[in-house]
């Protein structure tokens, strides 16, 4: 879905929600962004299991026994956030250690790309649509006027609309 319509606030969600900690035993979040390293990813995948930094991994072959160890007999979540390459080969690099992971273990991407998702052979895709302008004019009400069901003043009742009909059915863009 485009930038803003909510995929990182819902995976935040998820990552978050007590229900699932009990089902996973290992939570991982990796900010992927266009600026696409295998060496970065992975480390930071590292990082993100053992909550801390890394320094002693020198070589890339520590690197991904390392990742193995951390997963080995372990069922684990991976959330790899904001993911721009569709480079398949690319990819495989860091997949590959990820199998050493329990049955169960499951890796939520978002994209905006849907080239993506086509690539990750992904066994569920979820595309977030915009929000109805009816949804976004509640939200900006309750930002803008707080409590109060409307501001009383239909002219900026009317420059609120206006606004509203701009942004497209993006949360974020509601978010003032």
């Amino acid at each position: 879905g485009m930038g803003g319509g909510g995929k990182t606030t819902l995976a935040q969600l998820v990552y978050n929600d007590g229900k699932i900690d009990g089902h996973f035993d290992l939570k991982m979040w990796v900010h992927v962004s266009e600026d696409f390293s295998v060496r970065r990813i992975t480390r930071e995948i590292i990082e993100s299991a053992s909550k801390g930094r890394q320094s002693e991994l020198v070589n890339w072959n520590m690197v991904q026994d390392k990742l193995k160890g951390q997963l080995q007999g372990k069922r684990y979540l991976l959330v790899l956030d904001d993911v721009w390459n569709e480079d398949r080969n690319q990819w495989e690099p860091i997949f590959l250690p990820l199998m050493y992971g329990e049955r169960g273990s499951k890796i939520l991407i978002t994209t905006q790309n849907k080239n993506v998702a086509n690539i990750m052979d992904m066994t569920s895709l979820y595309c977030l649509e915009g929000l109805s302008n009816r949804d976004c004019w509640l939200i900006f009400k309750r930002f803008a006027f707080g409590n109060e069901s409307s501001s009383g003043n239909p002219k900026l009742e009317g420059i609120g609309k206006e606004m509203v009909g701009k942004i497209k059915g993006l949360p974020l863009a509601l978010d003032l």
